[in-house]
């Protein structure tokens, strides 16, 4: 097999859309929309989390100066950061069945990490999936979360929606 060949359905990284900060209003629209006890019932939430991330919203305008305000030595910006997924994505509770989802999806990968993705499908717990019909039981949770996660990046990107498992994976050209 030719090294800078690969079996997986691909678009150029260039057509990925709009900067990081496309969602920033939809995040804080949402996160000014939860009450106390939804935001409380985020994964990851405890310990007053939540409550300082509903105020930092109320008073910052950008998901990184949410993150920044509300950040401290207890509440990281991973930690944050993660807290503001689950809020834009709805998600209440735990994850679908548990911490782990039954596969990682591919989004995208630099041409020379080609060797690496094949290495990853070897040995990787999860299964590594670049097409939909793959995906180890369709209508889980996690699948129509990462149909809504798609639907919010195509919201952000200018693109439409419900798009999620037709779009190749992409791929950044070897030195770009």
């Amino acid at each position: 097999d030719h090294p800078n060949r690969h079996p997986l359905p691909t678009r150029r990284s260039s057509d990925l859309g709009r900067p990081p900060d496309a969602l920033d209003q939809a995040l804080r629209e949402r996160i000014l929309t939860l009450t106390e006890a939804e935001a409380g019932r985020l994964p990851d939430a405890a310990e007053g989390i939540e409550r300082r991330l509903l105020r930092a919203a109320r008073t910052q305008t950008s998901r990184e100066a949410i993150l920044q305000a509300a950040k401290t030595r207890r509440y990281t910006y991973a930690r944050l950061s993660r807290l503001c997924a689950w809020a834009l994505l709805g998600a209440a509770a735990e994850p679908p069945r548990g911490a782990l989802p039954p596969a990682a999806w591919l989004l995208g990968f630099r041409q020379e990490a080609v060797p690496l993705l094949a290495e990853l499908k070897k040995r990787s717990r999860l299964p590594l999936l670049s097409k939909a019909a793959d995906w180890p039981t369709q209508g889980d949770g996690w699948f129509a979360l990462e149909e809504r996660a798609y639907d919010l990046w195509a919201l952000g990107a200018g693109r439409p929606a419900g798009l999620a498992f037709t779009q190749g994976v992409a791929v950044r050209e070897a030195g770009g």
